[in-house]
């Protein structure tokens, strides 16, 4: 009796639990009875009209909020003239200048074929205001290879690269603009490329830029929306304070090299209402410059193209012909060896009419042989030192053309002359001369 009364409690213990399990599965799928009340309104049923009212309020909120993305700005790439690979100096710099153009164009076409981000615009330097900063140096550009450095960062100064390259033995590489950590992209174009039709109307050098680009998607992916609205707004106010330092700047702080917004001005303030006016009619600017950067793109494609073919086959000649040479001045240098041998063979031994004759045959042969690879490897080398004139030739024969331009703001005009950098210079100078005017009307410019 005892034992089935312990077991009859045993089973008890185990009914309740089991029916304290069911109970909270049943409180879960009926609204959590015995809860805090919910004060939403009933879970069954339907609903109260002010509670239809908030919801549809709040989906038509939701599906009219715009969707923020990281707008990207690509300075034109640093030539790489001051710093090449094993210290070497371009010897076609006005292909490089134009390279500088040219891979900021297929950099930003890459990044626009990720549909990772938003606006993505090239600009003549990294003064101009956007969330985010894909800076890049021309390292090596040889027509049958190339090798790019970049540096990404956002508006706040991060250092995006230097965050997530963590520890690594390869060689340090100098800092982009001697802040931001850089990383390398490479790629060697094969000889096989140009023979295929399919590759016509592709870049040799374009999987360098589809590479950098990922690693710019993977670099940003880790932004949540609040971090892409926070550098939209700090781009605001970065934007506005370079108008205006003493009516803006009160609104960030800087600490360790780093932007941080601390507060935003009344959306009623003129000034600031002013500074977001003319931030439009900038970024409306900004997006002409991707026209003049698409025309020059499309005029040097063509003969970019046609520089990066025959510098291959010219590499593969200079190399074919360097090899020929070092042969042929071995060669020389053995078979004049060999006469000098049987000279002085010739000189030590009795005299022996048939071997003297056979040493002193042999003497002239290898001479006369040696001279001749002489003459080979001087050719050779000539002709090595003609291929490296072409390629110079090929690359001086491109050059930059920049047209100026008469731009308008609020019946103003201003026209703009010189290379892109000192055209958006002058753009600039030209808003703060708009914005001046607007703060203090009265005031003689």
């Amino acid at each position: 009796v005892k034992n089935m009364t312990v077991f009859n409690r045993i089973i008890a213990i185990i009914l309740i639990i089991s029916l304290q399990a069911c109970g909270v599965g049943t409180q879960s799928l009926l609204g959590n009875i015995g809860s805090q009340p919910n004060t939403s309104g009933p879970a069954v049923g339907p609903a109260l009209s002010q509670t239809i009212e908030q919801s549809e309020q709040a989906k038509q909120q939701a599906a009219n909020a715009p969707t923020r993305t990281l707008d990207i700005v690509i300075p034109t790439f640093d030539a790489g003239l001051d710093t090449t690979k094993d210290g070497d100096t371009p010897v076609w710099p006005e292909l490089r200048r134009a390279e500088a153009n040219l891979f900021a164009v297929e950099l930003k076409a890459a990044l626009e074929r990720t549909e990772k981000f938003g606006a993505v615009r090239i600009t003549p330097d990294r003064s101009a205001t956007a969330a985010i900063y894909v800076m890049g140096r021309i390292a090596e550009s040889k027509g049958h290879h190339v090798e790019i450095d970049l540096a990404v960062a956002d508006i706040s100064g991060r250092d995006l690269v230097d965050e997530n390259s963590g520890f690594s033995f390869s060689k340090p590489k100098p800092k982009m603009h001697d802040i931001f950590k850089t990383k390398s992209f490479s790629h060697n174009v094969d000889e096989a490329f140009f023979k295929n039709p399919r590759h016509k109307a592709k870049n040799p050098y374009q999987p360098v830029f589809d590479e950098a680009a990922d690693f710019v998607v993977e670099l940003l992916q880790a932004y949540d929306t609040k971090q892409v609205n926070d550098l939209a707004k700090l781009s605001d106010m970065r934007f506005a304070a370079s108008f205006s330092e003493d009516a803006f700047a009160e609104h960030m702080e800087t600490k360790q090299g780093r932007v941080i917004l601390t507060s935003l001005p009344s959306e009623e303030d003129s000034l600031y209402q002013k500074v977001r006016t003319i931030r439009v009619r900038d970024q409306l600017f900004v997006d002409e410059l991707q026209t003049d950067y698409e025309q020059f793109a499309a005029k040097i494609a063509p003969t970019h193209r046609l520089w990066q073919e025959q510098t291959l086959v010219e590499f593969q000649a200079q190399r074919q012909a360097k090899k020929d040479a070092t042969k042929a001045a071995v060669g020389a240098a053995l078979m004049l060896g060999l006469a000098i041998a049987a000279g002085q063979s010739a000189y030590d031994n009795n005299y022996d009419p048939v071997g003297d004759t056979l040493a002193t045959t042999a003497m002239v042969g290898a001479g006369m042989v040696g001279i001749g690879l002489v003459g080979d490897a001087i050719k050779s080398s000539e002709e090595a030192k003609m291929h490296n004139e072409l390629i110079k030739e090929l690359g001086d024969s491109i050059e930059i053309d920049v047209a100026p331009k008469v731009v308008a703001f609020e019946e103003k005009e201003q026209q703009l002359v010189g290379n892109a950098k000192e055209q958006f210079a002058q753009w600039r100078r030209f808003l703060k001369t708009i914005y001046e005017l607007e703060k203090t009307p009265a005031k003689t410019l």
